[in-house]
């Protein structure tokens, strides 16, 4: 995904060679780092909120472990927003209708929960204020004063590449059949696309369901541990031409990431374009965003910071820019409402085309900075490394 950079010049090294070289502390609502010695405020209640700690683990399957250790449903935690997997993170989770004593002292593996409290609500997602990073450059050389002297405080806000697939980058084109009503095609590419693949085995699997669409045979043949195909798959074994319920089979925050990953494709794709342009003002329906007190940007009020633009939705007012980059996709603004399957619709909201980051430091290798929720370090990174 070649989208366009805000700053010339380019440092050369490497990143996330181990998990030690990438650390992420969520902030919490009042600003407060979210460590091993954080403590969630406590109130009568039916959640349990707790700090967890891991390591080579993404959020959704680490909380499936704890779900499975404690015999409940992943359905009952909620998180306030997804962690790599190549990395130290440390972040607040809840789970609803769990008494704090069975998380208490709960360790494995690269698995810490710690500090549980009584709670009477829940997290959902963007519930953060920001997140904290600590990451290694490996072998670095140029400077990084250079390029951080261009941005001026400022990065451009794209989407990373966590947000369409990490490996197979496809989210988004799924997003887009769904858009279009064809749940057939969204499903044969979640289950045949196998661009970025290392695995032999899944591979060939692939491959063979999009020759055969034999779904009994690629139900038995795709690796158990790609849990999410094999769900859609046990259900077209036996209802072979149901794409759409297929689809439905997959957890809730993963249906709606291929629609928010078209989402943020259109984002992405608006924002380079306007780098390029050197197009940076508010244009109509656009705003400066509000930098509230920790820095970060508030996109919901207007104030003194850089332009808000449309991440795109059936209720956006579009501008002549972005309605020129739907008509060249062939996307009506009206299809993100979808009435097959209502759990798809994006609304749309504003979002910062230009992000701040504070608190940036640099000491040998390692940089530490803090970015707001939604914010990617990998697209800070970018402008300094260039790839």
């Amino acid at each position: 995904m070649d989208f366009a950079y805000l700053s010339k010049g380019s440092v050369s090294g490497r990143i996330k060679e181990k998990e030690d070289d990438f650390v992420v502390n969520e902030i919490d609502s009042k600003g407060r780092i979210i460590d091993e010695n954080y403590v969630p405020e406590e109130s009568p209640g039916k959640f349990t909120l707790f700090v967890m700690k891991k390591r080579n683990y993404g959020t959704d399957m680490a909380i499936k472990r704890i779900a499975k250790y404690i015999h409940t449903t992943y359905k009952r935690f909620g998180y306030a927003g997804m962690k790599d997997r190549k990395a130290i993170t440390t972040q607040l989770i809840s789970v609803f209708g769990i008494d704090k004593a069975r998380i208490e002292g709960i360790r494995a593996q690269d698995l810490e929960l710690l500090n549980p409290r009584t709670s009477d609500k829940g997290l959902t997602l963007g519930s953060l204020k920001g997140n904290r990073f600590l990451l290694r450059i490996a072998d670095r050389q140029g400077s990084i004063g250079e390029i951080e002297s261009q941005l001026s405080g400022y990065f451009p806000n794209y989407f990373g590449e966590q947000r369409f697939g990490n490996i197979r980058l496809c989210n988004h084109k799924i997003g887009y059949s769904i858009l279009k009503g064809d749940y057939e095609q969204a499903a044969m590419i979640y289950l045949t696309d196998y661009s970025g693949e290392g695995d032999p085995k899944i591979v060939e699997a692939r491959k063979e369901l999009a020759e055969t669409k034999d779904f009994k045979k690629a139900y038995d043949n795709f690796p158990k541990y790609r849990v999410h195909e094999m769900l859609m798959l046990y259900h077209l074994k036996d209802h072979p031409n149901d794409f759409i319920n297929a689809i439905r089979t997959l957890p809730k925050f993963t249906m709606v990431m291929f629609v928010h990953a078209l989402q943020s494709f259109i984002f992405n794709l608006e924002v380079s374009e306007r780098i390029k342009g050197n197009a940076m003002a508010p244009e109509e329906n656009e705003f400066n965003y509000k930098i509230d007190e920790f820095g970060f940007a508030n996109e919901e009020e207007r104030g003194e910071g850089k332009t808000a633009i449309n991440l795109i939705g059936h209720n956006s007012e579009l501008t002549e820019r972005e309605k020129g980059i739907l008509n060249a996709l062939n996307i009506e603004k009206e299809e993100f409402r979808n009435r097959s399957m209502p759990e798809m619709s994006c609304k749309g909201e504003k979002r910062a085309m230009l992000a701040p980051y504070v608190d940036f430091q640099e000491k040998d290798d390692w940089l530490s900075f803090k970015l707001g929720s939604g914010c990617y370090a990998t697209s800070l990174l970018r402008e300094f490394l260039k790839n």
